[in-house]
């Protein structure tokens, strides 16, 4: 279905920022 295919997506999506925030958190200095 092509509904659940663009929430899988957007869920995914939303995954990857929050996982390239908690990287950049991680590094010193980070903000």
């Amino acid at each position: 279905q092509k509904s659940q295919a663009e929430a899988l997506a957007v869920i995914t999506k939303r995954a990857e920022q929050s996982i390239a925030e908690a990287k950049s958190l991680m590094k010193p200095g980070g903000k």
